[in-house]
């Protein structure tokens, strides 16, 4: 088996932004400098999957990587996301109520502009955990629209700035009925609304994992 060559993240950061359509990419890695996420900005011109694979090829070539398509996150500049399957689930808004120093948010989505999915969270307002509590109400709608297939579990919710423009993460991790447990990352550029963003970057997560 061919050895793996010496790389470098910001190299191959600079080599991914070469990829048509790439406007930014930044790759995240653990102690061992083993890939464990890329999150990338693109245009609208190109499917996430044709980039994806695009970036994987670009590894193979260069560095004799093999990438595994699930760590690579795709935001397009227009702010929308391809989603698995026929139908697909949509943001239609999101409401909080307030007590004392506790939240409650509310999420609804629809699948095919019919039927609705309301997922629900409640817990201590502070700003980093309101923001979990979103994404968090969010993945409650989602698991009733999927009828419990999953359990899903929001982790971490985090901005960055990617080329002048600030794009909000979520990491979350997925158990299935057999048990198996994937950790997940997604991201939606920001466009006036914080709370939007963090629905889009969770549903942007999961939009390969589902098939409603």
């Amino acid at each position: 088996m061919e050895e793996r060559k010496n790389w470098n993240p910001e190299d191959c950061q600079k080599l991914i932004e070469q990829i048509e359509d790439v406007v930014s990419a930044r790759i995240i890695i653990d102690e061992n400098e083993v890939i464990e996420e890329i999150h990338i900005l693109s245009q609208e011109k190109r499917s996430p999957k044709q980039i994806v694979r695009d970036i994987e090829s670009l590894l193979q070539a260069e560095y004799n990587l093999d990438l595994d398509y699930k760590k690579v996150s795709v935001v397009q500049l227009n702010g929308k996301h391809k989603q698995l399957g026929s139908r697909r689930l949509m943001f239609k808004g999101i409401s909080l109520n307030m007590e004392g120093t506790k939240a409650r948010v509310k999420v609804n989505l629809s699948l095919n502009s019919s039927t609705d999915f309301e997922g629900v969270a409640e817990g201590a307002y502070t700003k980093t955990n309101y923001m979990r509590l979103i994404s968090e109400a969010t993945l409650k709608a989602v698991q009733k629209a999927i009828k419990e297939r999953m359990i899903f579990t929001p982790e971490e919710v985090f901005l960055l700035n990617f080329n002048r423009q600030q794009v909000m993460f979520v990491a979350l991790s997925v158990l299935e009925r057999s048990y198996k447990e994937e950790s997940l990352v997604g991201c939606a550029v920001i466009q006036g609304d914080e709370k939007d963003a963090v629905v889009r970057a969770t549903l942007n997560a999961i939009n390969r994992k589902i098939f409603v």
